[in-house]
This record gives structure tokens, sequence and C-alpha cells, in this order.
């Protein structure tokens, strides 16, 4: 939560500069500021799943010192953390997508982490392979979620500027 907190914190501050961009009609810009924002998001994200990765039973070992907790805890987080990176992107195009206009679309991606896909794959993944299941439904949400953010984006990218055109 502490590195995804951060992550929607330096989402928060890209957006201003995308609209203010995007309502000039500088959509260059906005495509530099999106590109800039992706690329920060997702060095952080590295950073944070190496460090969960590597220090994994260290880490849920600092909240419980119980065995068989560490050892479950450290598989999910690493389950976890291994797509970290895919979020450093869904975050920004997320924060892109509400800041041009695209509403339905940002709806979308920000509803498809949690409850899209999170919620049906925990009862799905628990059904079918039980505590594993449950463990690895976020890491399966969040690269759906990230799959589905690849066409919105290039729509939103690739259509800056059309909509204004027609009107």
């Amino acid at each position: 939560m502490f590195a995804n907190a951060a992550l929607l914190g330096f989402g928060q501050g890209f957006q201003p500069v995308c609209g203010f961009n995007f309502g000039a009609g500088l959509y260059d810009r906005v495509r530099k500021a999106f590109s800039f924002a992706v690329k920060i998001s997702v060095i952080y994200c590295t950073v944070f799943m190496v460090i969960g990765l590597a220090f994994a039973p260290s880490i849920i070992d600092f909240f419980r010192s119980d065995a068989e907790v560490v050892r479950i805890g450290a598989m999910a987080l690493r389950w976890h953390v291994a797509i970290f990176p895919l979020i450093g992107f869904v975050i920004p195009v997320n924060m892109l997508l509400q800041t041009i206009r695209r509403v339905g679309p940002a709806v979308i991606v920000a509803f498809s982490r949690q409850g899209l896909f999170l919620l049906p794959l925990l009862f799905i993944g628990q059904a079918l392979f039980g505590l594993m299941g449950i463990i690895i439904a976020q890491t399966v949400a969040d690269i759906l979620s990230f799959i589905l953010c690849v066409p919105f984006t290039v729509s939103a990218l690739n259509g800056m500027g059309r909509e204004d055109e027609s009107l």
C-alpha cells in the first residue's frame, strides 16, 4: 500500500500538467508528459518489485514472526510484486484518461483491478485452487487490467485532438 499510495500521488501530480496542455491543445506535450509519467512510474515500481522479491520474508516477518504466516505471506507478496511494474503503466493511463475527458474508459480502468477482475478471480481462484487461487488473484487481475489499458491508451493517444476537430 505504501508503494501504491506514492504512485497514486505521482499520478495526481501528472494530471494538472496533462490537463493544462490538453486544454491548450498542446497534444504533443500531453504525450511527452504521459511518456515521462509512465517511465518514472515503471522504474519506481520495478525498484519496489526487486525489494519485494528479494526481501519478502523479512518484510512479512517485520509484521508477524509466525513461521507459517511468513511462509505464506512471503509467497503472496512475491506474487503481488512480481508484476508491479505493470501497475506503473495502469495508474498513469487512468490519470490520462480522466484528464482528457475519456470518462467511460477511465471508469472502466479505475474499476478493473479491484472490481471487474479481482472480485470474480477471488471466488474462481479459491474454488479451483484454494489458498493459492486467492494469492494469485490480485496478480492475474493486475495483468488483465494492464491488457485492458493498452487499447484505451493507443486510442486516446492517437485520437487526441480529433474530438475537437469534429466540433
